[in-house]
């Protein structure tokens, strides 16, 4: 009996020891409502190649966004195409022009020189049918220009038909069949061609019947 005994005391004393063992070093104090510290591990983490962005990246990044320019596209309109109103309107500028006002001795009252009259009327024609037209139709006398009295030469008759011919681009073809008790029956060609810009008349030719 006294043998049973004491192998049960001996079984007990191994069980507890072997329990208290069994036991963390550090007891867990859940009723104070502190829970353990979580332990990370203390070994570098790989990211996905697609997260990392390094310093120089960023910096890449950046100037490229410096570098981005805006492009705007602007449409030039073409040139506008000259219409006959156009060159009839040149033409009667030009013969209005070509008669300065002038006092009752026909001394001219902008002008003194034909030189100064034909600078003037290059706005609408070259300056050799400017020349050609003032030398017929002025003088100079005693430092003064003066209008020959006479007849103005035949010329383009406004809301008379016209016709407009494309010679080509630069050069166009305004004609005209007119009738006067002067001149009779004659048609005028008048040539445009674009100067400095500019339409202005080129060439004039009369055929008379």
């Amino acid at each position: 009996m006294r043998k049973g005994i004491l192998s049960f005391g001996v079984g007990l004393v191994i069980a507890l020891g072997a329990f208290w063992l069994w036991q963390p070093s550090a007891p867990q104090n859940v009723t104070s409502g502190e829970l353990p510290k979580k332990e990370f591990a203390k070994e570098p983490i790989e990211l996905p190649a697609e997260l990392v962005m390094t310093s120089s990246s960023i910096k890449l990044e950046e100037e490229s966004k410096e570098k981005v320019q805006t492009y705007t596209t602007v449409h030039t309109p073409e040139p506008k195409q000259p219409t006959k109103g156009d060159f009839l309107q040149i033409a009667d500028h030009f013969m209005d022009e070509i008669v300065q006002p002038a006092d009752d001795e026909y001394k001219v009252m902008t002008f003194t020189t034909k030189q100064q009259l034909v600078e003037y009327l290059s706005q609408y024609s070259s300056p050799e049918i400017a020349r050609y037209y003032v030398d017929g139709l002025y003088e100079e006398k005693n430092g003064e220009l003066y209008i020959i009295p006479t007849e103005l030469p035949p010329w383009i008759i406004m809301g008379e038909p016209a016709d407009l011919t494309e010679v080509s681009e630069e050069n166009y073809t305004l004609t005209q069949i007119n009738k006067s008790d002067l001149y009779g029956n004659y048609k005028i060609n008048l040539t445009f061609k674009e100067q400095d810009g500019k339409w202005k008349i080129n060439d004039v030719e009369y055929t008379y019947n």
